[in-house]
Order: structure tokens, then C-alpha cells, then sequence
């Protein structure tokens, strides 16, 4: 199955609020919060210790660690494993799904292109994801930027090191909305979306036609043009 993205919250109230505003559905079920659109489910956890993160379900975590020699860098928790990624990305191993409905809502921020991480160790960090069934689809090492997709469809976006000219957190999500998106960045800027960096690098007449947004937690989102 897909994983759920996880974020923390500092307001409860302010972070439904902006998966609203982004277009997302709020949706509540035994004691979680979920926002969700089509492609993508997040948590929203109140737990003041919660971390931004990607939460992945599955059985006998404890055999998969030992086998893939990662239970060093595993961390028990009450509902499973936390373990690093190369990347210091948080990933949650959890025993039982999350029982929470699919949605086909498109977002006001456009078409979701996969969770995206930065790395100073990207070769480890291909092999790493390799053990949890994700498969290169598209990019290059050469080119610093590279494309893994498991059997459920979940895309993970992966980053060299200083690759990227702005600004980058990780995790982010990103959206790729071609050449809608600066339609799309004004209907962020009507809904009053604070915008975190207005990015001119790539367009030649210095027009800020890609921006980055946050949700109260921290979790980064790339809306940009390709």
C-alpha cells in the first residue's frame, strides 16, 4: 500500500486550516486527523514529539531490520520502528494500516509529483529505498536528481546536494503544474497561502514562476512549473 505522509503541528486549528485553504480534505478517524487529496494522504499529528516524516505499513518489521542489517539505526516505538534515511529523513514502520479512505480531490496547488528529499548521499540513498521495494524510474546520477516508484505507485524524489538553487526542506511534496502554474500561484496568493521563496532562477525575465509553501509543522511544498 501507499505510505502516509506524516507532519507535526505546533496549532492543531492553523494546520487543518491550511490543508484546507491548499484544497485538501479533512478527514478524522479513531482519534487521527488525515488531510488528503488525490495521490497523497497526510497526518496531521498533534503529538508534541511527532516529527515530519513517511509512515510505511507492513508485518515483522523486526525481521525486515535484521535481514537489511538497519536495526542499528532503528529506534522502537509503541506501534512499530523509526529509523533515519541517508537523507535524515524520519521513516515510521508501523504494524497496522491506517484505516482511512483514498480521495480523487485535485488540490488547489496542482498535480502531486512525489515526496521529495535532499541528500549528501545519494547512491545510499537509492540503495536504501531499494530495500523497501522502490525501483529507479526516471533521472540520473549525473544530473544529480533521480526518481524511485514502488509497486503501489509512491514516487520518492531524491536530490544531490546543493542541486537545487532554492530553498529545501526535508521532507518536501512536490507539484509540477507546467505551464498552469502561474495560474496556480495566483489562486495561492488569493486563498492568502503565506509563501515561504518566490523563485526567478530558472525563468529568464526574472519572473517568479515557481514558489515554496509550509505547512505549520514544516513540510515543505515545491510548486513549480516542471
Amino acid at each position: 500500500m501507499k505510505p502516509i505522509i506524516q507532519t507535526p503541528t505546533p496549532n492543531y486549528k492553523e494546520s487543518c486550516n491550511f490543508y484546507e485553504k491548499i484544497g485538501f480534505e479533512i478527514i478524522k478517524n479513531d482519534g487521527k486527523t488525515y488531510a488528503y487529496s488525490k495521490g497523497i494522504t497526510i497526518e496531521i499529528n498533534e503529538d508534541r514529539y511527532s516529527r515530519a516524516g513517511l509512515k510505511c505499513f507492513g508485518e515483522n518489521w523486526t525481521a525486515f531490520l535484521l535481514d537489511c542489517g538497519l536495526m542499528y539505526n532503528a529506534t522502537k516505538t509503541p506501534t512499530g520502528f523509526m529509523l533515519l534515511a541517508p537523507s535524515g529523513c524520519r521513516i515510521y514502520l508501523e504494524d497496522e494500516c491506517d484505516n482511512i479512505p483514498a480521495s480523487d480531490t485535485a488540490p488547489l496547488i496542482g498535480n502531486y509529483g512525489g515526496f521529495s528529499l535532499e541528500t549528501n548521499h545519494i547512491e545510499d540513498s537509492i540503495k536504501f529505498w531499494s530495500l523497501f521495494g522502490y525501483k529507479q524510474t526516471m533521472g540520473n546520477l549525473e544530473h544529480g536528481w533521480v526518481a524511485l516508484s514502488n509497486e503501489a505507485g509512491f514516487s520518492i524524489s531524491l536530490m544531490k546536494y546543493q542541486c537545487c538553487p532554492h530553498l529545501f526542506f526535508n521532507p518536501s511534496l512536490s507539484y509540477f503544474n507546467g505551464k498552469d502554474n502561474l495560474a496556480i500561484i495566483d489562486q495561492v496568493k488569493a486563498a492568502n497561502i503565506g509563501i515561504t521563496e518566490e523563485i526567478t532562477q530558472f525563468n529568464p525575465e526574472g519572473i517568479a514562476d515557481n514558489i515554496i509553501i509550509r505547512d505549520p509543522g514544516g513540510l515543505g511544498f515545491f510548486i513549480f512549473n516542471d
